[in-house]
């Protein structure tokens, strides 16, 4: 049987990172000795028969020994993410994971976030932002000075302790990682302003946090699990229509089927890669029914778990005071219970465990096809199911590790499995047999599992999807005379005036759109975007919610939320009925309220960044 790659952390490839990672910098040597200022170690550049002759022993290596692999790592052409080699993005990575083992800053990333990162930096450097020369220079020397937490060393001592190490930064890939980090933020101060919103809108874009009543209010513990919003709010009603009654019917031979599934098939209708498996796994329900608890373990568990089974402290209680423990026999039933599932687990563990050995002493490992598996799965008391479809997700890339980037796959009802045998490599031949594994989840279980077959990624057929194809072009098809009868109940409901979408839908012509009024409050500065009149136009300007407090009582038609998996087309009718003035915020809450003010406008500034440099990148 194969082993797994069981992965070591340290050689993972991605991390739980954040958005504000920084890049890292270019290939580099790290030389143990420093620059002609003692800074830091700067790298030496290799003659160019220093480089042949390295490159002539790899090759000569991998001939002697066997290591083919050598030779096709030369041959194959380099992989890219997002347009940026991987093996760019893999030097940055590597510096970062360098950098953040010994400094306390986030510089580590993904592999997509870096591409992203390099993108932008690049478009940078072509606007003249990349920083060169002294200017460089006094950013490195100020990064540098840098004071650590305690306050007494800098970022230069760190990093010249580790010279020689296996965590050495030379100063030129520290420079050219600044360099790149500075591009980025530069470039984004260039191409996005910050949003002017005066600070009269504060209240309209945060919640203040307001004390529940009756409760102390200098406690702010409590304050803050009672959120209330102090601003104030216009009151509106809410009439959704839906374009059911204009949904058209389309022919089975209708020429826009095909067009329309060529248009879509990349976006919508891609089929990502798979493979077929039969799956030896345990019967863990067979297995905990005849599993049985005696007594006293349930209460030598209990004794030696006191924690658990606190009770709540009572609300006048001292906070050194020690909690009391429930009963024994008020808990015992949950004891039991947790204690019969752990015993389960172990024994499915040791079936699954003593397959193994099966599998080895049998030679099943790479059979041709999977009729001895599941025989000798069956002898071992196991349960089989064969022909079972694991599609590769596409959240994450299969080379990459830690938090985030191990794949999980879906293993039929069995539960979900974290990728960390790599099922999708390509040195996994059909025939592959995994050690025992354990799924996560409701149904979780343990299985030993083997790749039947394998299937390419591509597009799903036409058949397959053309009740979706047909929906959606009902949906377009209806779009236009939808959206003219919604304008003309639009344009009823307002003659009635105040209260016009209560009398609308009490009318004959109103009752056909089977809707009902929804009272809901507004932000004044909620923003009511106006759809457009036709697939394929530009929407109308949009309105403010407080612009409809006005006498004529107006009847706005706004877009409405999409529903998930509806082409039905939707439009929401919306008419004030009154304004609620807020209550004055507490001085004291407003500190509160500045966080969430500028978390607010943060995130709009980032959301401006991310559009208008897709931009700018598309258009170069």
């Amino acid at each position: 049987m194969s082993d797994e790659t069981k992965k070591d952390p340290e050689a993972n490839r991605t991390v739980a990172g954040s958005g504000t990672a920084g890049t890292a910098g270019t290939a580099g040597t790290t030389g143990a000795g420093g620059d002609a200022s003692g800074d830091m170690p700067k790298a030496k550049e290799l003659s160019f028969a220093q480089k042949a002759g390295i490159w002539v022993l790899i090759v000569i290596v991998g001939a002697l020994f066997g290591m083919s692999g050598s030779l096709s790592i030369l041959q194959e052409g380099d992989r890219t993410i997002s347009g940026i080699s991987e093996r760019e993005i893999e030097v940055r990575f590597q510096i970062a994971k360098r950098l953040q083992s010994i400094l306390p800053e986030q510089f580590m990333a993904s592999f997509e976030e870096y591409a992203q990162m390099l993108k932008i930096a690049r478009a940078a450097e072509e606007e003249g932002l990349m920083p060169a020369g002294h200017a460089l220079d006094v950013a490195v020397d100020e990064f540098l000075a840098k004071k650590l937490p305690d306050r007494t060393r800098t970022y230069k001592d760190a990093l010249v302790e580790n010279i020689g190490g296996k965590n050495e930064v030379s100063r030129v890939e520290l420079k050219r990682f600044l360099a790149e980090r500075i591009a980025v933020q530069a470039f984004r101060l260039r191409h996005v302003y910050a949003p002017a919103v005066p600070v009269g809108a504060a209240d309209d874009l945060t919640s203040v946090y307001a004390p529940k009543i009756g409760q102390d209010p200098t406690n702010w513990q409590a304050m803050m699990t009672f959120p209330q919003t102090s601003a104030d709010q216009v009151l509106v009603d809410e009439v959704v229509l839906q374009g059911t009654a204009q949904l058209p019917t389309i022919a089975d031979d209708d020429a826009d089927l095909q067009v329309t599934y060529e248009r879509l098939r990349g976006e919508r209708f891609t089929r990502p890669e798979a493979v077929t498996a039969t799956i030896a796994h345990a019967d863990l329900a067979k297995i905990l029914a005849a599993t049985q608890i005696a007594d006293a373990d349930a209460q030598a568990y209990f004794d030696n778990h006191p924690d658990e089974f606190a009770k709540q402290p009572a609300p006048d209680a001292k906070p050194d005071a020690k909690p009391e423990t429930k009963p024994f026999a008020e808990v015992k039933a949950e004891i039991v219970e947790k204690l019969r599932k752990e015993a389960a687990d172990k024994a499915a563990r040791k079936q699954l465990e003593a397959f193994d050995q099966v599998v080895d002493a049998q030679g099943l490992d790479g059979q041709k096809d999977n009729t001895a598996f599941k025989q000798a799965a069956l002898d071992a008391g196991l349960m089989i199911k064969d022909n079972v479809l694991i599609e590769s997700p596409a959240s994450a890339r299969p080379s990459e590790g830690g938090q985030g980037g191990v794949r999980e796959l879906v293993i039929a009802d069995l539960g979900t499995l974290k990728d960390q045998v790599g099922l999708f490599n390509r040195d996994k031949d059909l025939g592959f047999t995994t050690r025992a594994l354990k799924t996560s989840g409701t149904t979780a279980t343990w299985l030993v599992l083997r790749i039947d077959g394998r299937r390419d990624a591509g597009f799903k057929e036409l058949s397959e999807v053309k009740t979706e194809i047909v929906e959606y072009l009902r949906g377009q098809r209806a779009y236009k005379p939808f959206m003219e009868q919604a304008e003309s109940a639009r344009a009823a409901a307002e003659k009635l005036g105040p209260n016009g979408l209560t009398a609308y839908l009490a009318t004959p012509e109103g009752s056909k759109w089977n809707a009902q009024v929804t009272p809901a409050p507004m932000a004044p500065a909620h923003v009511l975007r106006v759809p457009a009149k036709d697939i394929g136009q530009l929407s109308s300007d949009s309105r403010v919610a407080g612009s409809l407090i006005v006498a004529e009582h107006p009847v706005a038609l706004v877009e409405a939320e999409a529903v998930p998996g509806s082409e039905v087309p939707r439009a929401k009718l919306v008419q004030a009925r009154g304004y609620q003035v807020g209550r004055p915020a507490d001085p004291r809450m407003r500190t509160v309220q500045t966080r969430y003010y500028r978390s607010e406008l943060e995130n709009y500034r980032s959301s401006i960044f991310n559009q208008e440099y897709q931009r700018i990148l598309e258009a170069k």
